[in-house]
């Protein structure tokens, strides 16, 4: 039952962290979220947007696509690139505060531009965090080049 509970939790708060990269992984991104996932409703995906000239004007006028235009990042060296990717990260935070008073959002995915989502990746999502214990806080996904994040020999519980 609690699995069946998960899939009418409100949807997860979405954000996007862009930060320079050589290749344009953005529309990458965009394109895995708005073709592979047809929940319904379809969360918006809110991008933080550091100066990324990638970002299609079609997803700038998609209803499910919120672009925050942010001051462009100056990279001087590693550790400033990690600090600001660390304060966009509580911006990203404060972003979600702003839309789970609004939405009753449970849940708050943080991703950067450099990402691919799996197809039907929300649905997933939802049905692994409703297997998490009641209090859990935060859970972390992560995608490498030999687990999905979504075998069930893999998950935890």
């Amino acid at each position: 039952m609690q699995e069946a509970d998960a899939y009418f939790q409100p949807s997860p708060t979405l954000v996007v962290l862009t930060t320079p990269r050589q290749e344009p992984y953005i529309k990458t991104f965009l394109w895995s979220y708005l073709a592979l996932n047809k929940e319904e409703p379809m969360p918006v995906l809110h991008i933080l947007n550091r100066g990324d000239t990638d970002i299609p004007m079609e997803a700038r006028n998609s209803p499910y696509v919120d672009v925050i235009d942010l001051d462009p990042i100056i990279i001087q060296d590693y550790d400033s690139w990690r600090k600001q990717l660390y304060i966009d990260h509580v911006k990203g935070l404060n972003e979600c505060l702003k839309y789970e008073n609004i939405s009753s959002t449970s849940w708050c995915i943080i991703f950067e531009n450099d990402a691919m989502l799996t197809d039907h990746f929300l649905t997933k999502f939802h049905k692994y965090v409703s297997k998490a214990p009641p209090d859990t806080a935060m859970v972390k996904l992560f995608v490498s080049d030999h687990w999905s994040g979504y075998e069930v020999g893999d998950i935890p519980y």
